[in-house]
This record gives C-alpha cells, sequence and structure tokens, in this order.
C-alpha cells in the first residue's frame, strides 16, 4: 500500500493522519511533537486499532520499527497485541530491518510484569535470529515459570 499512490491512510483519532510529515524517530518533528508524544500517539492509534496505519508508517519510514519494543512493554494488551500483529504483518517483506530491533527488547524482557514478558517472548519467536535468540535464553531464565516455558519453545522452534 506505501507504494501505491491512491493510497491515503485512514485518518486516525482526532482526524489526523498516521503517518507523520518527517521520517524517523525525530527529536525535531515538523510540528513540535516530541519523540515521547510520537511514541504514546502510535501506542494509543494502536490501542484504538490502526494496525494498517502503522503498517503504513513502518513501511514508509524503518526507523519508526524502533517502537516495536515500545508498543510490546505498553500496558495495555489491545497495544502489545498489535505489536505482534505488527511484526506479523511486516517481518516476510522487512525481515532484517525488524531484526535490527531484537536488541530493543532487553528492558520489554526484564518488565516485572509476567504477561508482557510473555508477549515479548512471542514477538521474538515471530522475528527470530541470533539477537532474538540471545533475548529469548536471557527470557529463558524469567522467575515466571510461564514466561520460561514459552522462551524455551520459542528458541526450539528457531534453533
Amino acid at each position: 500500500m506505501a507504494d501505491n499512490p491512491n493510497h491515503t491512510p485512514k485518518p486516525g483519532p482526532g482526524g489526523q493522519s498516521a503517518v507523520p510529515l518527517s521520517t524517523g524517530l525525530p527529536n525535531d518533528l515538523s510540528n513540535g511533537q516530541t519523540a515521547e508524544d510520537f511514541k504514546r500517539m502510535v501506542a494509543d492509534y494502536m490501542e484504538a486499532g490502526y494496525l494498517e496505519n502503522i503498517v503504513d508508517l513502518m513501511r514508509a519510514d524503518k526507523s519508526a520499527l524502533k517502537l516495536i519494543p515500545v508498543l510490546a512493554a505498553d500496558h495495555r494488551p489491545r497495544v502489545r497485541i498489535g505489536a505482534a500483529a505488527l511484526v506479523e504483518s511486516l517481518i516476510d517483506e522487512m525481515r532484517p530491518d525488524i531484526r535490527a530491533t531484537a536488541s530493543l527488547f532487553q528492558p520489554t524482557i526484564e518488565n516485572p510484569e509476567p504477561t508482557i514478558q510473555a508477549d515479548a517472548v512471542y514477538i521474538l519467536s515471530i522475528i527470530g535470529g541470533a539477537e532474538a535468540l540471545r533475548m529469548l535464553r536471557y527470557a529463558s531464565g524469567s522467575p515466571h515459570p510461564l514466561v520460561r516455558k514459552a522462551a524455551l519453545e520459542a528458541i526450539e522452534e528457531i534453533v
């Protein structure tokens, strides 16, 4: 869809486009928005169900892929589920770029909330690759038995 000149992203909450005017995870958004505001906005859009818009954003601006671990660590289940759906949607066409985000999952794997850890494990199992395996091995030492089990199963799938 990003290559289709006739495709117009659906408006997000408040009628705004989900695709920002500037590129990257900028600290210098042209509208005065900070990087933290941008992260929060994308998470809010994900919670509201604007997955297709966020997929378009990631296709248009690969640096926005750095938001995947941020979304995976969100306290809202719809945002975390959306992060998994985002990776599932993009992994075949952007595998190397998505794999480059695996190391950014360290704080998510260390999150004290086991559901957040487990969601991160699932996303890392989709991402695959050496860095995802490293993160999954780390998660296999979680104090939460279900996280440990999920991590060990994911490692088996990848290896």
